[in-house]
């Protein structure tokens, strides 16, 4: 839960322009809503985004009941993540009970206000955050009217594969699609997320929110693996380059432990369409260790840009 609260919040660069005033479905989510005018559906994750004032909304899905979301808004976690709590409110929404949240946040001597709204049942919690620079108020009086707009519909596809630049082909492998989360698709052996099958068996791709300045691929990547959840415990098996889709990168093959402690294969790959961003994929199996490398292999090597 640290780390999607995490991805949530990081300062994201954006670009590209446009203008709608219809109600638009946000890919990736069940959700559909009313752009903010002078903002643009973003490329990197579900909502929109504003260039040059460095606005945005995201929506985000979460297969979990949405008490656990709302329990983790307290000042002190949120403080933690270098988030300032301002106030707390609740307001009806879709027919429901949202909680609401004003946040700031220092990024790059830019102070960011959010507007964070969340609302849901007992397995899905809906996510809404609009983020803005402080003396932009009158982009964030657009974004609360836009963000208030939302209609969540359960029967509406979630079109994940729309949301992302980019995608992975299943076919001959044991993996199958199970949906997709702040702009990562999600693959796993029975199609679910959370995943119920007994090898826990899953594979994610995604890409960078932000640029980041990567001067050594090679350590990076290493890096990134030691960042994972429970990775005091991973041992990094081998590390080779590899080019897919005539982009450069590491795959690596490590061992680790899982957060009860059972003993997991990890299968991590980044490639660097340059020196600023990455596509990154992440396998990982409690059981069958070759037979789901060589699917993860398989899966990974079918990776393309749309």
């Amino acid at each position: 839960m640290k780390k999607i609260l995490l991805i949530l919040f990081v300062s994201i660069n954006f670009y590209v322009h446009a203008q709608v005033d219809s109600l638009f479905q946000v890919p990736g989510t069940h959700c559909s809503m009313l752009p903010p005018k002078g903002f643009d559906k973003a490329e990197t994750f579900s909502g929109f985004q504003q260039p040059n004032t460095g606005s945005s909304i995201m929506i985000t899905e979460l297969p979990t009941n949405y008490m656990v979301i709302v329990n983790s808004f307290t000042a002190e976690s949120l403080a933690k993540a270098g988030l300032l709590l301002m106030s707390s409110d609740t307001l009806i929404f879709n027919g429901m009970t949202a909680y609401t949240y004003y946040i700031k946040q220092k990024a790059n001597e830019v102070t960011f206000n959010k507007q964070v709204f969340i609302f849901g049942n007992n397995q899905l919690a809906v996510m809404v955050n609009g983020m803005y620079p402080e003396k932009e108020t009158a982009v964030g009086e657009i974004i609360l009217s836009s963000m208030k707009s939302v209609i969540y519909n359960e029967t509406t596809a979630e079109n994940g594969k729309e949301a992302v630049k980019f995608a992975l082909d299943p076919t001959g492998t044991s993996m199958i699609y199970s949906g997709y989360l702040s702009g990562a698709l999600m693959y796993s052996q029975d199609g679910k997320m959370p995943t119920q099958s007994a090898d826990k068996a899953v594979f994610t791709v995604g890409s960078s929110f932000s640029s980041v300045a990567i001067d050594d691929t090679k350590a990076y990547t290493e890096s990134r693996i030691k960042s994972l959840p429970y990775a005091e415990k991973t041992v990094i098996k081998t590390i080779t380059p590899v080019t897919i889709y005539n982009i450069n990168g590491y795959e690596i093959v490590a061992e680790g432990s899982d957060k009860e402690n059972q003993q997991q294969l990890i299968y991590f790959v980044m490639l660097y369409p340059d020196n600023t961003s990455y596509y990154i994929m992440l396998g990982m199996t409690n059981a069958k260790y070759e037979s789901y490398l060589s699917d993860f292999r398989k899966l990974h090597q079918t990776f393309m840009l749309n």
